[in-house]
């Protein structure tokens, strides 16, 4: 089954724009939990470099070609469209991003004073993020005739 093109322009702007809102929502909430200054200041960094990299896939995507039509109509001549590799540069930042988010809580929580077999269990579970994040990898990357 074919994916219309316009509605796939659409479904890349809105993917992009969702990520920026979850990302930013976990960060801003690692901001609330922890009081370690290292921490926090990792999570801002890391916001900037969240915000960057959505503001350049939403960019990238508005602008992926010009005119936008030539997008979804390969017949429009003398059209400009972005190379692939902008399109890759913008996986490769989401899931630079996706892996620091989810490495972040790991030192304060292996610096908790709980029982060994606690902190396994909560790191096992943010390992879990890092499972996602190479799914969504392998997903992204995959072609779409697998």
């Amino acid at each position: 089954m074919l994916i219309d093109p316009q509605s796939a322009w659409f479904a890349i702007l809105w993917y992009i724009i969702t990520l920026f809102f979850v990302k930013a929502s976990i960060l801003l909430l690692y901001l609330q939990i922890f009081t370690h200054f290292w921490v926090r200041r990792a999570c801002q960094i890391i916001f900037a470099l969240v915000v960057l990299s959505s503001l350049w896939g939403f960019i990238v995507t508005l602008t992926a070609c010009i005119p936008l039509s030539a997008f979804w109509d390969i017949t429009i001549q003398g059209a400009y469209c972005h190379p692939v590799k902008y399109f890759w540069a913008n996986t490769g930042m989401h899931l630079g991003t996706d892996y620091l988010i989810f490495l972040v809580p790991l030192p304060p929580i292996w610096g908790l004073t709980l029982p060994r077999r606690q902190k396994v269990i909560l790191v096992a579970i943010f390992a879990l993020g890092f499972l996602y994040v190479f799914y969504s990898a392998v997903v992204r990357v995959a072609p779409a005739d697998m």
